[in-house]
């Protein structure tokens, strides 16, 4: 009564079956999913003697395993289709990565002296895939991870010194050979390992521990170099922990990083240091000749001799560009200057290289001295250096530097091909110099000069840092149409970008290629000191708009900031137009509700441009306290409208940063807070039209202009005065303010007078105000 299926093929090993049967079932048609218990072929039945029917031409009739014959367990089921597929997938990748670990185990003796910072017959894998993890970690740019490759990296030196002493052990016992050793042919750790952990502090902006770390690499060397050489062995095996040239680079790099005058000193002294032991080192060998002794003049001033154990490296030109980096890094005045006398420094460093190479006394020195020579990298930090001097005379220097760089690099020298960060700097050098519109005219003339590089597509592309530095230098030359020549200059640049991204979009760009929001507030900065004073907060609202179009249309670096916004404020807070103030205001709220919409703490309002309002509604002048009475004295051309207009405004704002639980939910606890100092100005001047409106006259006391607007009764002033008075009374008493005397002594001059001091106001975490 069993439902007899077609049988599976036969297995790989030898059956006693017939043609028929071979030729039936043999080929890859006849393998399917079988469900239910397994159906064994009769071949393997004739074979292993288990019986059964005979089939058509004397094959024996399959027949299925019960779960008796089997033990009790279930029969086995036939794997599928797709898991026999899964099967081949994973032996395949076992096979791949069997092959791939032999083929990573294989050495490499081609090789041997590039990777792994010694020299030896196999590749040391555990150490590079060491420096690896190290890089890794390096790349992070964070503490933690500088933390953790400084820790892994003296572990393992730890961990390879107790190796090599147990293998010592054994040996003076008599167990040593070739199985027990092995530990001192195999480095723990090389100047690749050093140095990135050197860059992992460097990138996280801990320059103090990167030096550090390389005076702990300068004594290591140092010391375990007097031991062998006392031994009477070779110094080349201290190569592991010996600083290179990038050691030092990197350390002065992370000077350079840390900016200011600190930085650019500490990175200076360790230059110092390299040059004083590389004349030492060139002393010893006898030959100081060709300007030696100057040279080791100026590196050992601030240097003493001890400081220099360890240093078997002569400076480059990396080491001097880094140092002038950092100087230009540092907002010096006089960092044009240290450049300069820098560079005079390398020469003379390189005129000793010389001499000592053609007397031979240093062996491993360049024979032309090519790593001395300058490049376009030192000269571009160069001219950046004078660009932080803001003086005609160090901007004529950086053009003139430029002019070099540009004359050796058509005489053939590649490696004085001038880059845009180099015109960038000479643009800004003049746009700094103060010198007026011949500034603005010849950071132009470079700017054009630049960009009629036809033939490099990197000169002639656009480049947003130079047009905003021209975008400057015409904001601070006095130019009466200096904002249209600003804009002149961005609507160039703007039309080119524009050509550029059309198919593409921006994001194909560079951001380097693209208009961004800080030449926009170059533009309007210009156009706030041109002349034409009643358009300048129009010109800043459409071009505000116009960055708005740009961010919508994908240049992300369009995207208005609180400090272009807050340049829009204060261009209609300052301009003599009818009806400015209201305009800032409406600018103060449109910058508010974008943040309220957006949440980003980028378009934030500060108290700043709070007060920015409401001092334009209150048309203030001036305001100070008086010596004599001790009351705070504002100064004002305001009438009655502006005042309660401004008390308004507080009120807002006010508003805005207090609970409410009416609708079951609070502010955030970033929202903007209203000032004290904001509130007693209004309060003064409250107080002075009150004063003014009693006695009958139309302006306060001691200022000439219009007061209390013309067309409004007396009754009605007093009344509108009486309840902007009164809404700041609640809100000095909300902030708990009362208990400032200046407070109350300013609501009781603007007519509020409290019987018994109000109770202080407790906020949500527990303290006043």
């Amino acid at each position: 009564g069993r439902t007899v299926v077609p049988p599976p093929p036969p297995p790989r090993r030898s059956v006693a079956a017939s043609g028929a049967f071979s030729s039936s079932f043999s080929s890859s048609s006849c393998r399917r999913r079988i469900s239910g218990p397994l159906v064994l072929c009769a071949a393997e039945s004739v074979e292993e003697g288990a019986g059964g029917g005979v089939g058509v031409g004397g094959v024996s009739a399959p027949r299925t395993v019960s779960t008796r014959e089997n033990g009790g367990a279930p029969p086995p089921q036939t794997p599928s289709r797709r898991r026999r597929r899964q099967q081949q997938h994973q032996r395949r990748g076992r096979n791949r990565r069997s092959a791939v670990a032999a083929k990573n185990r294989r050495p490499k003796s081609s090789v041997d002296g590039a990777i792994g910072g010694y020299s030896g017959s196999e590749r040391d894998w555990d150490l590079i895939r060491f420096n690896m993890e190290l890089d890794r970690l390096a790349r992070r740019g964070r503490v933690e991870g500088a933390e953790r490759a400084e820790r892994m990296l003296f572990d393992r030196i730890r961990d390879f010194a107790a190796t090599d002493d147990a293998d010592d052990d054994d040996d003076d016992d008599g167990k040593g050979g070739a199985e027990g050793g092995g530990g001192a042919d195999v480095a723990a750790a090389d100047v690749i390992s050093f140095n990135s952990v050197l860059n992992a502090w460097a990138r996280c902006g801990c320059a103090d521990r990167a030096a550090a770390l390389l005076s702990r690499m300068e004594y290591l060397s140092s010391t375990l170099s007097a031991s062998i050489e006392d031994g009477g062995s070779s110094v080349e095996p201290l190569l592991p922990f010996r600083p290179s040239h990038v050691s030092y680079a990197t350390v002065i790099d992370s000077w350079a990083r840390r900016g200011g005058r600190e930085g650019a000193r500490e990175a200076e002294t360790l230059l110092r240091r390299v040059e004083y032991a590389y004349s030492r080192s060139l002393e010893r060998g006898g030959s100081h000749s060709g300007g030696g002794e100057q040279v080791e003049a100026e590196a050992k001033a601030n240097v003493e001799a001890e400081d220099v154990a360890g240093i078997v490296v002569r400076p480059n030109v990396r080491m001097y560009a880094s140092v002038i980096n950092a100087l230009a890094k540092s907002r010096w005045s006089g960092a044009g200057r240290k450049a300069d006398a820098l560079m005079a420094r390398m020469e003379r460093t390189r005129d000793l290289t010389l001499n000592a190479t053609a007397l031979g006394a240093s062996a491993d020195a360049a024979p032309t001295g090519e790593d001395l020579l300058p490049n376009a990298v030192l000269l571009t930090a160069a001219v950046d250096c004078h660009a932080q001097s803001r003086s005609r005379i160090s901007a004529l220097r950086a053009e003139q530097i430029l002019r070099s760089t540009k004359d050796a690099y058509q005489a053939g020298n590649r490696d004085m091909k001038p880059t845009p960060v180099t015109y960038a700097a000479a643009i800004n050098a003049w746009a700094n110099s103060g010198a007026g519109i011949e500034a603005a005219e010849r950071a132009e003339s470079l700017l054009d000069e630049m960009e009629g590089h036809t033939e490099d597509p990197v000169l002639s592309r656009p480049n947003v840092v130079a047009t905003t530095n021209v975008c400057k230098a015409w904001a601070r030359s006095g130019h009466p149409e200096c904002g249209n020549r600003a804009e002149a200059t961005y609507r160039r640049m703007a039309e080119r970008s524009s050509g550029l991204a059309k198919y593409d979009g921006w994001a194909s760009l560079e951001r380097s290629s693209r208009p961004n929001a800080v030449l926009l507030m170059a533009v309007i900065d210009a156009h706030a000191k041109s002349a034409d004073q009643l358009a300048a907060p129009r010109h800043a609202e459409r071009l505000l708009a116009e960055m708005d179009e740009a961010f919508a249309d994908g240049n992300r670096d369009m995207k208005p900031d609180a400090v272009v916004l807050s340049t829009v404020v204060n261009a209609w807070a300052r301009s003599p137009e009818a009806g400015a103030a209201d305009r800032a205001e409406g600018a103060l709220r449109d910058m508010h509700g974008r943040w309220s919409q957006m949440g980003d703490e980028y378009l934030r309002p500060s108290v700043g441009d709070i007060r920015t309002v409401v001092k334009a509604h209150l048309n203030v002048t001036d305001s100070n306290l008086d010596n004599e009475t001790g009351d705070r004295v504002v100064h004002s051309a305001a009438g009655v409208e502006g005042a309660t207009k401004a008390a308004a405004v507080l009120k807002w704002i006010h508003r805005l940063s207090t609970p409410m639980p009416e609708k079951g939910r609070c502010r955030p606890s970033n929202a903007i807070r209203p000032d004290k100092g904001i509130a007693l100005d209004i309060l003064a001047v409250l107080a002075s039209l009150r004063e003014a409106n009693r006695r009958g006259k139309d302006s306060p006391p001691g200022v000439g202009g219009v007061g209390a607007g013309a067309g409004d009764s007396d009754a009605d002033d007093t009344a509108s005065l009486k309840r902007a008075a009164t809404d700041l009374s609640a809100i000095c008493e909300e902030r708990g303010w009362l208990g400032d005397a200046l407070v109350a002594a300013s609501l009781d001059r603007a007519g509020i007078t409290f019987v018994s001091p109000p109770a202080p106001h407790f906020g949500r975490n527990g303290h006043s105000g």
